[in-house]
């Protein structure tokens, strides 16, 4: 989805449903944090820390940046 990939590339930490084909363009827990029901979603956003969250933040930009067509 473009709005996903504009989150991500503005450098946001998403959490999304793991939609099929989404998975391919953006690896779980490095540049997002997928999940497939509401209790799966609860228990990520209880099990993330600030660091890996802002580790993703990060990974997620660059990964945008490099692969994207457009730049920020």
């Amino acid at each position: 989805s473009i709005r996903l990939w504009n989150i991500v590339g503005a450098g946001g930490c998403a959490l999304a449903y793991k939609a099929i084909g989404l998975d391919d363009m953006l690896r779980d827990r490095e540049h997002v944090l997928w999940f497939r029901t509401s209790e799966e979603a609860l228990k990520t956003i209880e099990r993330t820390t600030e660091e890996e969250r802002e580790s993703i933040k990060l990974n997620a930009f660059k990964h945008t940046q490099k692969h994207g067509t457009t730049k920020i």
